[in-house]
């Protein structure tokens, strides 16, 4: 079978002959099993590979003999498995240690397709399963039409530099032989990742284990700066994994084995997820009272499907062309050349503003401010530069004073003399990462060239509004002529709420020059190098309280790394401030906030904006308080039950410690800025009674459009499938506010209320004269009575101010609050960890939608779980983002769910000022996810009492496996030399 393009041939065979045959006359041909690497390496390693030849339906056979078993080129894992059911345990311990591995290895798909042999030739210096297979000493056999058959060994000079090996150009690896073990010879392996699934690694006496530590430790010398970074924490980890494997072959030699050390030769095996939902459904018939019922979401099955529409799967347009970005390749430099056959940039404005600021360009204009940044759109390009030095964290910020003009000052009380009053002082500081949206669906857009020289743009924006309004503003436009839609988004997270629109703008642009249809889709490294992050936070403090806990006085500086633009920033420091308290009191405070400029993508708003941040603050000084005064942060809780449990655990294990707390949160739902507090809904009833409702709220899989469907229904009375929302379009509904700070369901909601009463308010007299008519009979004779049905609806939230220059206001119209429990366990000798339970209680009032409210508090936790926990946005030193892909970015995934997951709704709540009495829920319950990073800190400070340490430490945010080890001094990291490294030496930096 044999399929042909422009630039590559495809073939399947089936014989070996036919592969050695097509190999000897195409020694440059690359042979393909998964293609889980070759469709990587076209994609963003810009390989080409003319030839590729597909040997799947080529059958080898398998060879078992009594001393080894040898695998052709089709096999993987499955094959081992079951070679490990049919032969004697002691014989298999080296496959039990692939297949071990093999479980965190990708994904199921993956490993369904992928083969051993594939794995060994593709030769990557980060796989998982040549070290093992090396360890093994496993036999290659190699053949080819000319040289025939040979045999090599697997080991340290297979390879012979950088996924080069000895493998000849016409020569195929057919099979690979692992050897069965003998009685008493032992086999372990070990991986540390940053996420229990699909992620890539980071890396017989005890007498004999002293004696080889410093041995191994020679002979791995990671300098300042090495590829991959954390030199420290790799070589503490090889040594612990050969611990490890000591005490595992210890065992099961049945050695005396102290039973506190033997948990360190246990794995965090999948668990057995159990989760609990706990909530009120309110009495009613769900067909015509479906508010507070847990309806699907209006589109789940559609998504489920994949017959949901994205921008991407649209039709093209008649001469629609394609916008490709020019980025930056350097982080502040002059541009001093440019030779392209780009479109030049003479439109009415290049600069526009999406904040109060005109500080947005929509391509550079002379200079570069971060790597990454958008020059032109174009066809070929060539740029030079004239580089200057670089700012990149707020370390660096700080010591060149480089900040944004617009500050914050809160001041309540009287701080100095509050401090004058304690018995205890102390002073601190913290820091919180950046954190990558990552939604599925990447920045895409197609902008028209309509008749009446006006533009239509479809676009993934969170902000339709804006985005016209600058899109008209660059092409001195009126608004009237810019019609922005947006029918769904696969995921925002605040994140295409105004970085989206620089893209926007170029392509409307585009569109308004050439006439024609322009589309333009980032791909992923594109759109994480392009869109920005949650702005990173360095707070400085200083807390005095007294002998009983109660915190006297505050004095606190924030800094929040903005980028290269303001962007929103400063709604992010506000928001940040006005939730440094979370659920405490601080009787006298002191506040100052900064936004860093810095030579990075602009940072922009994230799920929580702000108030992560703010938060952590709080928690982190209540931290060194307890620890200060040797008391627990909770001081009545049911909780002490569970700690009585974590503490008898950690006495009877040395390697493995167990952790729990307990955390707050609340979240202010309003925009900071007074005059975005609106929102306006469009709705039509047609002759057949079917209901159209349009509004300004943008669907990205929140369930915005379904709790809108809900609220019709119950107020016209109708049911739920009978009314419909297509899109989000601002020729319906102009003058929208963005779909974010978790105020979509509160101003769109009430708007479909608002509607509904003016047309149940005109449907009143038609009732009334026709009292026993149906839905579809009642509107019919309205139209007959020539009744309007259709109305517009508008809401406004009421009584919300706040003025900076005092300090004092009201700036939101209620608290969303919740509390969340969890209880983690830790391997001190790896950095690794699990969460064994959470339970998480929120405050959602009467909620409109608790299937999808619930939905939402398990998706916020789980990001923030992320956020504090796992997620590690990484710069070079020249400025250039390193985590720009799934490869070296990871979210959590299925394998890091709490083992045991509980969350309920607060009952007997109730919430007047918003609709329904329902409450935010999108953003609050982000936070929660912090109690995982205090429960783990808590197993941290019993492993330190172990060894004698007493001192509170600082662990910054996120949590990761090698800051968590690290801080796990013991005699392992003892035996690393600190490399002394500086900012410019390293191998990233985390801005």
């Amino acid at each position: 079978m044999t399929f042909k393009s422009e630039k590559m041939t495809w073939i399947r065979i089936s014989s070996l002959e036919e592969l050695l045959d097509l190999k000897d006359g195409h020694p440059k041909s690359k042979i393909v099993i998964g293609n889980t690497e070759l469709g990587i390496e076209m994609k963003f390693g810009k390989f080409s590979y003319p030839l590729m030849i597909d040997p799947t339906n080529v059958r080898i056979k398998f060879y078992r003999h009594s001393h080894w078993i040898r695998l052709n080129f089709r096999g993987h894992h499955d094959h081992l498995k079951k070679i490990i059911e049919e032969e004697a345990d002691w014989k298999t311990r080296i496959f039990k240690e692939i297949v071990e591995m093999l479980k965190w290895f990708a994904s199921k798909q993956i490993r369904n397709v992928g083969s051993i042999v594939g794995n060994i030739m593709t030769g990557s210096p980060i796989s998982d399963l040549n070290p093992i297979l090396l360890a093994a000493g496993c036999v290659l056999t190699l053949q080819s039409k000319v040289g025939g058959l040979r045999r090599v060994i697997l080991d340290e000079n297979f390879y012979t530099s950088y996924r080069k090996n000895i493998v000849g150009e016409s020569e195929i690896l057919t099979s690979v032989l692992i050897p069965f073990t003998q009685r008493n010879e032992y086999f372990a392996a070990y991986k540390q990742a940053r996420r229990r699934d699909d992620d890539i690694a980071i890396t017989w006496s005890r007498k004999t284990m002293e004696e080889v530590f410093p041995a191994i430790l020679s002979e791995v010398n990671l300098r300042p700066g090495a590829p991959g970074g954390m030199e420290e924490y790799r070589q503490t980890l090889l040594i612990c994994f050969l611990y490890k494997a000591f005490l595992k072959i210890s065992d099961e030699k049945s050695q005396n084995i102290d039973a506190t050390e033997l948990s360190a030769t246990k794995y965090f095996s999948k668990p057995f997820y159990t989760s609990k939902q706990i909530y009120d459904i309110p009495k009613g018939n769900v067909e015509f009272n479906p508010v507070g019922k847990p309806v699907k979401h209006a589109s789940s099955e559609k998504q489920a499907s994949g017959e949901a529409i994205y921008i991407d799967d649209m039709p093209e347009f008649k001469n629609q062309v394609y916008a490709s970005f020019v980025l930056s390749k350097k982080a502040n430099a002059k541009i001093l050349r440019i030779d392209s056959s780009t479109c030049s940039s003479d439109a009415a404005q290049n600069s526009f503003q999406v904040t109060s600021i005109e500080d947005e360009v929509m391509f550079a204009d002379g200079f570069v401010h971060h790597v990454g940044q958008i020059i032109g759109m174009v066809i070929g390009i060539t740029v030079e530069y004239e580089e200057y030095e670089s700012i990149l964290t707020i370390e660096e910020a700080l010591k060149h004073k480089s900040f944004y003009g617009l500050s914050r000052k809160i001041v309540k009380g009287d701080v100095e003399k509050a401090f004058k009053e304690c018995d205890h002082i102390i002073e601190g500081d913290s820091s919180t990462g950046a954190q990558e949206h990552f939604y599925l669906e990447p920045n895409v857009g197609i902008a028209t060239h309509e008749e009446e020289g006006e533009i239509k743009l479809y676009t993934t924006t969170q902000n339709p509004t804006e985005t016209q309004a600058c899109v008209a503003y660059v092409l001195g436009l009126p608004m009237s002529k810019i019609h922005c839609v947006v029918k769904r988004l696969g995921g925002g997270f605040g994140g295409k709420e105004t970085r989206n629109i620089p893209l926007s703008v170029a392509a409307a642009f585009a569109a308004y020059k050439l006439k024609r249809p322009v589309k333009f889709i980032l791909e992923r490294d594109e759109d994480m190098m392009l869109t920005g992050h949650r702005h990173p936070s360095f707070i400085k403090y200083k807390v005095g309280f007294l002998k009983t806990g109660r915190i006297k006085a505050l004095d606190l500086e924030l800094y929040l790394n903005a980028g290269f633009t303001l962007d929103l920033s400063v709604g992010v420091l506000d928001r940040a401030f006005l939730h440094v308290d979370n659920a405490y009191k601080f009787e006298n405070f002191r506040g100052k906030g900064f936004c860093c400029k810095t030579n990075i993508a602009s940072n922009t708003a994230f799920r929580g904006f702000g108030s992560p941040q703010g938060m952590m603050a709080a928690e982190m000084l209540i931290e060194a308080i307890s620890h200060k005064l040797s008391m627990d942060a909770v001081k009545r809780s049911d909780y002490y039950n569970e700690l009585e449990c974590i503490k008898a655990f950690n006495a009877k294990n040395k390697w493995k410690k167990r952790g729990i707390s307990i955390i707050p949160t609340k979240f202010g739902v309003c925009f900071g800025l007074v005059h975005l507090n609106q929102g306006g809904c469009l709705i039509h009833i047609y002759t057949d009674g079917s209901v159209l409702i349009t509004s300004g709220g943008v669907e990205m899989g929140q369930g915005l459009h379904t709790k809108a469907i809900q609220i019709a229904s119950q107020m016209l009375g109708v049911p739920t499938e009978r009314v419909t929302i297509i899109e989000t379009s601002t020729d319906k509904v102009p003058n929208s506010s963005p779909t974010a700070a978790s105020l979509g369901s509160d101003l769109y909601g009430m708007a479909v209320l608002n509607a509904c009463d003016k047309l149940n308010k005109r449907l009143e007299p038609v009732k009334k004269a026709n009292k026993d008519c149906s839905w579809t009979e009642l509107v019919r004779r309205a139209y007959l009575d020539r009744v309007c049905l259709s109305a517009t609806g508008f809401y406004k939230v009421p009584n919300i101010n706040m003025d900076w220059k005092s300090g004092v206001g009201s700036p939101y119209s209620y608290f969303t609050c919740g509390v969340a429990c969890s209880i983690t366990e830790l391997d001190v000798l790896t950095g690794d960890h699990s969460i064994l339970k959470t339970k998480i209680v929120m405050d959602l009032g009467e909620s409109l939608n608790p299937a999808i409210d619930v939905g939402q508090i398990e998706g916020a936790f789980m990001q923030g779980y992320g956020l504090y926990v796992m997620e590690q946005v990484l710069h070079s030193p020249g400025g250039a983002l390193i985590t720009k892909g799934p490869s070296n970015y990871k979210i959590p995934s299925c394998g890091d769910i709490p083992s045991d997951f509980e969350v309920s709704l607060l009952r007997g709540s109730s919430n007047p000022r918003a609709v329904f009495s329902s409450k935010a829920v999108g953003e609050p319950p982000l936070f929660l996810a912090s109690s995982v990073y205090f429960a783990l800190r808590e197993a941290i400070r019993s492993y330190r009492e172990d060894r004698g340490l007493y001192d509170f430490f600082k662990l910054d945010v996120p949590a990761t496996p090698e800051r968590i080890r690290m801080l796990c001094s013991d005699e392992f990291t003892a035996l690393i030399t600190p490399l002394g490294q500086n900012e410019k030496n390293k191998w990233s930096l985390q801005a």
